[in-house]
């Protein structure tokens, strides 16, 4: 399956899987959640790892249904986060070395340009109060996509902004632990790095959280989030640029 979803009109839960072409069995989904609303309750995983992102609180789930009407981007269905406290789950199963793609839209953010990662709005996160060994993706209200991890923080972002503009955009991380550097990359061909001076294993958190920073509620994001793929290891230059096409 791919999600599990909750309709509002009596709350009963299904599973929608797909169609013949792979992609999301949108009449399925349709004709579940009829002229009401539905919320993502898990988001399942599909690497055959059984990590599935969910939410038990239901004013705290995700919509991608909404009075009947598909939440779409651009013509690509894509799961709904209201920038209040909407947020999916999923166990960390990284610490060390890694890499995380996310395919997301904004149209909001949250605070101005700079700062560390967790003041802005979670993309994927697991960040933890304190000085910590945990990290995050984010956006602030210039469109500017951040990466960071913590103890030091240490931030980096690409100030070209823009990225709020309602369309469908990747980011991708990747950090090394034996250096401490973090890099980022996005669609436009942006790079930046960063070496944190932090070699820790990054183990802060039991969770890893998708479309809002972990602690933070008013750090969530107002758009949309379509993918997350999550690597234990440094994905090469090749493997990245062929992973985002």
């Amino acid at each position: 399956y791919a999600i599990r979803v909750r309709r509002s009109t009596d709350n009963t839960e299904q599973d929608i899987g797909f169609n013949l072409n792979d992609d999301l069995d949108i009449r399925a989904l349709l004709d579940f959640v009829g002229s009401g609303s539905g919320y993502v309750k898990t988001w399942y995983d599909q690497s055959g790892n059984a990590v599935d992102a969910t939410q038990s609180t239901t004013s705290a789930q995700p919509i991608i249904v909404s009075s009947g009407q598909l939440m779409m981007v651009k013509n690509r269905v894509a799961v709904k986060y209201d920038g209040t406290d909407d947020a999916l789950r999923f166990s960390r199963t990284i610490s060390d070395d890694f890499s995380i793609l996310a395919c997301f839209s904004t149209i909001a953010g949250v605070a101005g340009a700079g700062g560390q990662w967790y003041t802005h709005a979670g993309i994927v996160d697991m960040e933890v109060l304190g000085t910590t060994n945990d990290f995050g993706i984010t956006a602030d209200t210039a469109g500017n996509v951040y990466t960071g991890v913590g103890n030091a923080d240490s931030s980096l972002y690409l100030s070209n902004g823009g990225y709020n503009d309602g369309f469908m955009h990747h980011v991708t991380m990747i950090r090394k632990k034996s250096t401490g550097e973090f890099r980022e990359y996005t669609d436009s061909g942006y790079f930046n790095s960063r070496s944190s001076g932090n070699t820790n294993s990054l183990t802060a958190a039991t969770a890893i959280s998708i479309g809002r920073v972990q602690t933070n509620s008013l750090a969530s994001l107002n758009g949309y989030i379509s993918e997350v793929l999550v690597y234990a290891s440094t994905l090469s230059n090749s493997n990245r640029v062929t992973l985002e096409r």
